[in-house]
């Protein structure tokens, strides 16, 4: 029965994760990952919401604002806030839909993080000005309490100054959107 407990736990972990993407967290698949190996000694994984990867340097590195970004968003998610997911959402998405019909996607209404313990961007590699894909170790605690992890490449997109890592919306649904909002603008100008 523990076992079974247990692979529901990590079942529903692996589903939050690859909802995520993340973050961000945000989503996390659970394909190619190395699952249930302990991390490296030299992994920085703290056990604690005071973590350095919790606090943003003013000084930060794109990979360390990312970073700070992801764990922010989890340490939310991590104590019932979803607030952090909504953030990172397309402007579609939170221009069309209020917080609470956002709460209603079933990403975003089964997201759950309990075991999650940081998530350590290993390295990013930036397309343009506007997307990056982003290699993570997502470390979190197993069963017998012992660390593990998965490791990962999540895209990110770049929205108003600031890098985000949506799990419900698209990136065909925010080009259509960007599309209209020009075609919107066009209009508005000729005409007046």
């Amino acid at each position: 029965m523990y076992f079974a407990r247990f692979g529901k736990n990590i079942m529903s972990v692996c589903k939050t994760l690859t909802a995520l993407a993340l973050l961000l967290a945000f989503a996390i698949g659970c394909s190619k990952n190395e699952k249930g190996k302990t991390p490296p000694a030299t992994s920085t994984a703290p056990q604690s919401p005071a973590s350095s990867k919790l606090v943003l340097r003013p000084d930060a590195s794109l990979k360390d604002t990312i970073e700070y970004n992801i764990n922010k968003t989890f340490t939310l998610l991590k104590h019932g806030d979803k607030s952090g997911l909504f953030e990172n959402e397309f402007s579609y998405i939170t221009d069309g839909k209020t917080f609470d019909e956002y709460l209603k996607y079933g990403e975003v209404s089964s997201a759950k993080v309990e075991s999650l313990t940081v998530v350590d961007v290993l390295e990013i590699e930036q397309f343009d000005t506007d997307s990056l894909k982003a290699s993570v170790q997502v470390n979190f605690l197993g069963p017998s309490g012992k660390p593990s992890f998965i490791k990962d490449r999540i895209t990110l997109y770049q929205q108003d100054g600031r890098w985000i890592k949506p799990i419900v919306g698209r990136l065909k649904g925010q080009l259509d959107y960007l599309e209209r909002m020009h075609e919107a603008d066009s209009a508005a100008e000729a005409e007046g």
